[in-house]
């Protein structure tokens, strides 16, 4: 099963996450019953099932071994990244 992101409102705290687990071939069969073509519908069941599977959910070394500092959670970079003003041009 994949962990996806259904609804997510950084500005509405009292929202937060809303996160279902959803099964590659469900999301296949519903993309395909929306009219999605065969070759669209394995490709996102495919990115549910081996691209978004969690393995990445976790801070690795690796970060720190190129960047000669320690890696930082996606979750505070994009806290603080909402947190600036907008950036235009």
């Amino acid at each position: 099963m994949a962990r996806v992101f259904l609804s997510y409102s950084p500005r509405d705290e009292g929202r937060g996450y809303l996160v279902e687990e959803l099964i590659a071939s469900l999301v296949e069969e519903i993309v395909r019953i929306a009219g999605w073509p065969e070759d669209d519908a394995l490709g996102l069941a495919y990115l549910f099932a081996e691209v978004l599977d969690g393995r990445n959910a976790r801070v690795e070394s690796g970060i720190s071994d190129v960047l000669g500092r320690e890696a930082r959670d996606f979750k505070d970079f994009a806290r603080n990244a909402l947190a600036q003003p907008a950036h235009h041009g």
